[in-house]
């Protein structure tokens, strides 16, 4: 069980009395992933499997700051999705604690363990056009790497370029430290 403490946030593995207040706190715009029973199925599930790293490729994570859940972080390695010892980042805060630094905090824990784990690489993508997203990998040490064209699918049926961002284990080539 991964459980990381910080001095604003907690990372900690999500339990059934954060299901109601993760897909409440999306706020329904849709940033979140999916909402109502989906997003209420989707957490339960899991809950129940407690799914890792080593076992499923993913690691999911409640952001907590002042003893309630802000918002969700993760790492996913999926087998065959990436090249081994490769990880991707992400996380979403619920609107209203954005601003706070707990973005940071929390971007910043996860890859610190990842990397001392092992993990010889952690990458994260935002859209070309999120600053704050932007500014929080690069105050966390990530380097940009290039420019994603037509990455990601938008709402009206277009396609979105992202950034790639990603920070190196110490002593390892292409090492940005």
């Amino acid at each position: 069980m991964v459980e990381l403490a910080g001095e604003a946030v907690l990372l900690r593995p999500p339990e059934e009395r954060d299901v109601d207040a993760l897909v409440a706190g999306a706020g329904g715009d849709g940033s979140f992933g999916p909402g109502g029973d989906e997003a209420r199925a989707k957490l339960l599930g899991q809950i129940e499997r407690r799914p890792t790293l080593e076992d499923g490729g993913f690691l999911g994570l409640v952001v907590e700051a002042g003893g309630e859940p802000v918002g969700d972080i993760q790492a996913r390695a999926p087998q065959n999705g990436f090249p081994p010892g490769v990880c991707e980042l992400g996380i979403t805060l619920f609107p209203a604690a954005r601003g706070k630094g707990y973005g940071v905090e929390a971007v910043r824990l996860l890859t610190e363990h990842l990397l001392d784990s092992g993990w010889p690489r952690v990458q994260a993508s935002t859209a070309l056009g999120n600053a704050a997203m932007r500014r929080v990998l690069q105050r966390c040490g990530y380097v940009e790497e290039g420019l994603l064209h037509s990455f990601a699918p938008t709402d009206d049926g277009g396609r979105e370029d992202y950034v790639l961002y990603a920070r190196f284990r110490s002593g390892r080539g292409g090492d940005p430290d």
